[in-house]
């Protein structure tokens, strides 16, 4: 009997070993602006049942995103960060510079790469291994305070810098 469960086993790892990596796939983002140019960033994702699994194992997921960013954002403060098995929400401090004058308050977000996470992955080989990944989303919003204007772009790599005036 004991056999048995060895052999089950052996083949499952074997499996997961002989299994080519799996595909990460990012399906929305949505950047709030609040008023004070800090940013609410909602990235949702979909994991294989691979991935899934690998994700268990993960220790330390909020700090693992929060070094990452803050190390090619030195500039920006990140915080709040929850990290799920669909999504990672996050406040990223100071994201679009604002100024005031004559009454106007205008935003200048920054330019954003997507494939730039292709590089933060690379930088965890453990984690890089289990996934092939496809950065680019959907879906990307970039929603600014007052009348709630909305910037969307579909199936990008990356967004440009947005200028918004109210």
């Amino acid at each position: 009997m004991k056999y048995r469960y060895l052999f089950l086993v052996a083949l499952l790892v074997l499996a997961l070993i002989s299994m080519p990596a799996t595909a990460f796939t990012a399906k929305k983002v949505v950047i709030t602006i609040n008023n004070d140019g800090d940013a609410n960033i909602n990235f949702n994702y979909q994991l294989t049942w691979m991935e899934s699994f690998v994700y268990s194992f993960i220790p330390n997921k909020e700090q693992i995103v929060q070094s990452a960013l803050e190390g090619n954002f030195p500039s920006k403060e990140v915080d709040s960060i929850q990290v799920s098995r669909t999504s990672t929400d996050l406040i990223v401090r100071d994201f679009a510079k604002v100024t005031t004058s004559g009454g106007t308050t205008t935003f200048k977000t920054p330019t954003v790469s997507f494939t730039m996470a292709q590089d933060l992955l690379n930088n965890y080989p453990r984690i890089a291994r289990a996934i092939t990944p496809d950065f680019s989303p959907e879906e990307t919003i970039v929603k600014f305070p007052g009348s709630g204007d909305t910037y969307t772009y579909i199936n990008v790599d990356g967004i440009p810098q947005i200028t918004y005036t109210i």
